[in-house]
């Protein structure tokens, strides 16, 4: 029989849900309010409502699964087992583009932002807004930390 998964391996993936929702809740803020905080017109028509939208879908489906990793359901789909070594490839392939999207995010941001040059940071407002905003976003590195410890700990559970 299995055993559960470590307590450990359980909060690592709380933490890498977390870390990947926070954005999507600054997005969803987005949505409705803008950089600022008030109405957003240029989010709610054309192509870039649906690229947040898909943005948000993505992401919360993305951090959702990490959960699969310490929870049954993540081992299974339809009734039939699921091959660990599977499991493992596509964590490992997800949590690597989460790492690469967030290591070119993060040095892009900070090298424009070091410039001067105007992004995503820089187009909120200083203050506690500028602030909220990023309360939501430092998390992020979080993700990929709490998702490639949750796979080595699934790795080690069914191959240990």
């Amino acid at each position: 029989m299995l055993k559960p998964p470590q307590r450990w391996a359980v909060i690592a993936a709380w933490v890498a849900v977390a870390a990947g929702l926070l954005p999507v809740i600054w997005r969803l803020h987005m949505l409705v309010w803008g950089a600022g905080w008030s109405p957003a017109p240029e989010f709610q028509h054309g192509g870039r409502l649906f690229y947040v939208l898909g943005l948000i879908a993505v992401e919360t489906i993305a951090s959702l699964l990490v959960l699969g990793l310490v929870q049954p359901w993540g081992e299974r789909i339809a009734g039939h087992r699921i091959p660990p070594g599977l499991v493992v490839a596509i964590a490992a392939t997800g949590a690597t583009l989460v790492s690469l999207i967030i290591a070119v995010t993060g040095w892009q941001l900070v090298t424009l932002t070091m410039r001067g040059i105007s992004n995503p940071v820089t187009q909120v407002e200083a203050g506690w807004k500028r602030a909220l905003m990023l309360a939501h976003y430092a998390p992020w590195v979080l993700w990929p930390v709490g998702l490639w410890v949750a796979i080595v700990a699934f790795a080690r559970r069914h191959w240990a």
